[in-house]
């Protein structure tokens, strides 16, 4: 310890953890609205959110893409908390993989309809389209997938297909007065 007093050891020490903190306050935001997009209602995402980061921080020095790195373990653990709820419903819930009345985030019409149809896509579909909105590019989605940058552009380009169709569908006067 020579030549180091304690503060600057702890200050040295802190680096790694005060740069975790800072993209821990940029990415959990961006990191909740991926799994709301990816179909996981705002309890489940919050407590896969807090999951990935955990799990992030004890590998902190030796992740080298943490964004890429934090949605695939939080997805999984999204599809295990979603797979759980679908095998026991409990009492207070509206719907399969729903959230308590008390804590719904009051979202317009317009929102509640496109994270219902994000949420009846192919996983494969629902997964690009997630990243996607959460500005991603498609040789980025393509990495954390294991895909083709053709094949994310095909799966984005179908997801965006069947969510025109399904919210056209849903209104159909909006879609008549868009084919005029």
């Amino acid at each position: 310890m020579a030549g180091h007093s304690p503060q600057s050891l702890r200050d040295r020490d802190d680096t790694p953890q005060a740069d975790f903190a800072l993209f821990y306050q940029a990415e959990k935001p961006r990191l909740m609205r991926y799994l709301i997009m990816f179909g996981a209602d705002s309890h489940d995402a919050e407590d896969a959110v807090q999951y990935a980061f955990v799990q992030l921080l004890h590998q902190w020095e030796s992740v080298r893409t943490p964004a890429a790195w934090l949605r695939k373990v939080a997805s999984r653990k999204a599809l295990q908390m979603q797979a759980r709820n679908e095998r026991s419903l409990e009492p207070g819930y509206d719907e399969p993989g729903g959230q308590p009345a008390s804590e719904r985030i009051e979202l317009n019409e317009e929102a509640e309809a496109v994270l219902a149809a994000l949420s009846r896509l192919p996983i494969m579909q629902r997964k690009v389209a997630a990243l996607h909105y959460d500005e991603f590019e498609i040789n980025e989605i393509g990495e954390m997938l294991g895909m083709t940058d053709a094949a994310v552009r095909q799966n984005l380009s179908r997801a965006r297909r069947r969510l025109r169709d399904q919210l056209e569908s849903r209104r159909p006067t909006l879609g008549s007065r868009q084919a005029a």
